[in-house]
């Protein structure tokens, strides 16, 4: 049998996408912890910003990897390598975007009712 080692990442892709296989997610994870360390230390930054801390991030890195290998297409004129540094990028964007959104929209909530101090129903705001 051939160890994870020995496999190409392509491959290692087809076997989480067609049989999710758990030990090639670890592997791939493993092999490309470079690049999960690079686009963290470009988006550090506005990640502790928003709260999200590089633990968060390493122990989101089997699901970037998973649904990175979902999306892979082994014809599609693209290394697997480039594909998953997409993937992580839009990650941390997705992170740092959608916590940012969450924070204005509790702002302006807390705005709202604290210049109105009361809510009012439909049938009084009429």
């Amino acid at each position: 049998m051939i160890s994870n080692k020995q496999l190409l990442d392509k491959e290692l892709a087809i076997k989480v996408r067609d049989a999710r296989c758990s030990s090639s997610v670890l592997a791939l994870a493993e092999r490309h912890i470079g690049i999960f360390n690079k686009v963290y230390k470009s988006y550090s930054k506005p990640l502790s910003g928003v709260g999200y801390s590089y633990e968060a991030f390493r122990s989101d890195m089997n699901l970037i990897v998973f649904k990175a290998c979902k999306s892979f297409k082994e014809d599609g004129g693209s290394k697997f390598s480039t594909w998953l540094c997409n993937h992580v990028r839009y990650f941390c964007l997705n992170e740092i975007n959608n916590k940012n959104k969450k924070n204005r929209i509790k702002i302006d909530l807390k705005n709202f009712l604290e210049d109105d101090g009361e809510l009012v129903s439909d049938s009084q705001a009429q």
